[in-house]
């Protein structure tokens, strides 16, 4: 389950309120400073400001597509699902 889905789950529930409030926290502390470490690497390995553009979006999009569970796999196989 992605935080999208969990969240979705929530709001038609009726935690709706509490479902905004999750989203915020979540995208402040985690997936905002995912994307500042990203975005200060990129710059010290001398990428350009669209290649960096390219890579938030796509981060963007694996946000709202890849459980945890899954990206944590990713991350300790170095293979995509």
């Amino acid at each position: 389950m992605t935080i999208k889905d969990f969240l979705a789950g929530l709001q038609t529930t009726g935690n709706k309120e509490f479902a905004e409030e999750m989203q915020n926290t979540l995208d402040v502390w985690n997936n905002n400073a995912c994307k500042g470490y990203c975005i200060a690497a990129m710059q010290a390995a001398g990428y350009t400001r669209e290649q960096i553009a390219g890579v938030l979006q796509a981060m963007t999009a694996a946000f709202n597509d890849i459980s945890v569970d899954d990206a944590a796999r990713i991350r300790n196989t170095g293979r995509s699902l």
